[in-house]
């Protein structure tokens, strides 16, 4: 029988754990419950029950056959390398795999390696000792860039996707998933950013580039709220606020759509908004009936006539009255549909508080 020290495993050498396996496992099952069993139920990647879990390390702790390229169906759901690469015991994991080396290319039952659950678990100097061993690094740059891509913008910490960005294993220029996303975009997509700044802070980043609907990545921060992304961007010196998307809406109109206010403060306010970006957004405001935000892009004093005559007939058309008298300063004598004027047309319908909003302009 096999006593392990009162000590955490990662004060103890495995060596002296692991020299008879058949008659150490439930010691072993023992000392990695009192240890890590609380790390390993609040980790994100373990959706499993416990005991299933400890059945399928000790059944692997047990197993002689050597797993490397072996078929998915004869390869566990879980080695002790796993383990060890989650909770980022680098010592251990070395000295693991001076044990068993083949364990190194073992995936789980989600084909993930140790190196991509390191990773994932923010564990940077781990990851890096294996991609330290050469056979590893060939593998590990066979990995889809995308998946590690989504581990490291997962992670608790940053390190990891500097860590691959140096090792070319994640290229900041190149484009994933169904939109083709930069780097960038998936970042501001997950409101990631410290990833974004380690990014933005690669040389020759295009900050403005496009994938395939168009959007930028100001577009994607702005469309979802996501105001430090947002901010990080403006602060960039080429960014590109009157940028289109491929239906040809903007940073601006996208956050006025989703209800952003803090977001649409911040666009509404920088210099380099043209006209024609501030008009497409009082309009959009007027169909949301939203009027604090439509007094803040007013008070720009950058509103053309042809845009706040639209928005005016929009909200009277949609029945708006506190829209409308946030809008008396445009043509309130427009003339709308048959030739009639808009106070009349407005009577027509019956939208008493529209009139009542009209009716105030001095120059009806």
């Amino acid at each position: 029988d096999c006593l392990l020290p009162e000590r955490r495993l990662g004060e103890v050498p495995l060596r002296d754990i692991f020299k008879d396996f058949d008659n150490a496992a439930a010691a072993l099952e023992a000392h990695l419950r009192a240890s890590y069993s609380d790390d390993l139920r609040t980790h994100p990647y373990f959706k499993v029950d416990p005991t299933q879990l400890w059945g399928e390390v000790l059944d692997d702790l047990v197993e002689s056959k050597p797993y490397h390229r072996s078929p998915p169906s004869e390869r566990r759901l879980f080695t002790i390398l796993h383990l060890l690469a989650i909770l980022g015991l680098e010592a251990e994991a070395r000295i693991w795999l001076s044990i068993s080396p083949p364990h190194t290319f073992l995936k789980d039952g989600r084909g993930n390696t140790p190196f991509q659950l390191a990773v994932s678990a923010g564990h940077a100097n781990l990851a890096s000792f294996f991609l330290e061993i050469p056979e590893f690094r060939v593998e590990a740059g066979e990995l889809p860039p995308e998946s590690l891509l989504d581990l490291s913008l997962a992670a608790s910490s940053m390190e990891p996707l500097s860590l691959l960005i140096s090792q070319d294993l994640i290229d900041p220029t190149l484009r994933y998933g169904s939109q083709h996303d930069t780097p960038l975009m998936i970042a501001c997509r997950k409101s990631n950013v410290p990833a974004a700044r380690i990014l933005l802070s690669r040389p020759n980043l295009a900050v403005n580039e496009r994938n395939d609907v168009g959007e930028t990545a100001l577009m994607i921060a702005a469309s979802r709220g996501y105001l430090e992304a947002v901010e990080l961007l403006l602060s960039q010196e080429n960014i590109d606020v009157n940028a289109r998307s491929a239906n040809s809406a903007s940073a601006l109109s996208m956050s006025v759509k989703g209800g952003h206010e803090k977001v649409v403060n911040l666009l509404v306010d920088e210099p380099t908004l043209d006209q024609e970006h501030l008009g497409k957004a009082l309009i959009a405001a007027t169909e949301a009936n939203w009027t604090t935000v439509i007094r803040k892009i007013l008070k720009t004093g950058r509103i053309a006539e042809l845009s706040g005559n639209a928005a005016l007939l929009n909200a009277a058309t949609h029945g708006q009255g506190k829209t409308v008298e946030a809008l008396l300063g445009f043509d309130v004598n427009m003339t709308v549909e048959k030739g009639e004027r808009l106070l009349n047309s407005t009577i027509q319908r019956g939208d008493i508080g529209v009139v009542q909003a009209l009716v105030k302009a001095e120059a009806l």
